[in-house]
């Protein structure tokens, strides 16, 4: 088995340097989400082989990226999940809330980067129910707390 691998290596690398030969070969690095490897150079966030699925509360997606708020299947932990019509500035939209949980990938790689809810009263955004919305916690200003005008 290590002659086969020695053979492989060595025409590989005289393919690499000899541009004649690509048709006999094919050394290049190859992809495939599913195989239970995390390819970071391809973008994997996740691999979890057969266990990648679109099924809300699947940890990892078919494309081998982390489920989460933003990728449109609204999962158990999740009040509202609409995609990439997701939004923090349109009125009545589904809001994408940073979890504070959320360190980094290599940390924390199955906690998502943020949590969907649907618009509340201080998110900052006017919502259809709401004659204002500062977004702040400053109860006596021209917005209340309560989003009501004062």
């Amino acid at each position: 088995m290590l002659n086969k691998f020695l053979v492989l290596a060595v025409t590989c690398a005289a393919c690499l340097t000899l541009s004649a030969c690509e048709e006999e070969c094919d050394c290049a690095p190859t992809h495939e989400c599913g195989n239970q490897v995390v390819e970071q150079a391809y973008g994997e966030e996740c691999d979890r082989g057969s266990l990648n699925s679109l099924e809300p509360g699947a940890s990892c997606r078919p494309d081998c990226l982390l489920a989460g708020c933003g990728d449109g299947i609204l999962d158990p932990d999740e009040e509202c999940d609409d995609g990439t019509a997701n939004s923090n500035t349109l009125a009545d939209a589904c809001r994408q809330i940073v979890n504070p949980e959320f360190m980094n990938y290599f940390d924390t790689p199955d906690d998502p980067a943020f949590f969907c809810r649907q618009a509340f009263c201080g998110d900052g955004v006017v919502d259809a129910q709401e004659p204002c919305d500062d977004g702040n916690d400053i109860d006596d200003d021209a917005c209340s707390n309560a989003c009501a005008l004062n």
